[in-house]
């Protein structure tokens, strides 16, 4: 029984570890493990991010793209200081930023 425990812990873990790059033109969604996962976005595509607090699960990232579709991603391992800087880096590209408690 524990065995399927830590096995479904590791599996939700592992869907919690992305981080976030911004370039001149891009906002790129990286994974720590699957290095090969890479979601990157136009800035001039992304209407809107929202940070919104996770409570006990980790901190969350929505970006809504000028198609209205929004794609949500999930970082555990980003402090309080790295979410400002990301925020207002984003907001000086002239992108939207909510912050619902994160920051």
């Amino acid at each position: 029984m524990s065995v399927i425990f830590s096995i479904g812990f590791a599996i939700l873990s592992l869907a919690m570890m992305n981080y976030f790059k911004v370039s001149e033109k891009y906002f790129v969604v990286r994974h720590y493990l699957f290095f090969w996962r890479v979601k990157a976005y136009r800035l001039n595509e992304i209407i809107e991010l929202k940070f919104e607090p996770g409570g006990r699960a980790p901190d969350r990232l929505i970006i809504t793209t000028r198609d209205y579709k929004t794609h949500k991603y999930s970082a555990a391992s980003i402090w309080g200081k790295t979410w400002k800087r990301l925020a207002k880096r984003l907001s000086s590209a002239g992108i939207i930023v909510q912050d619902k408690g994160v920051i």
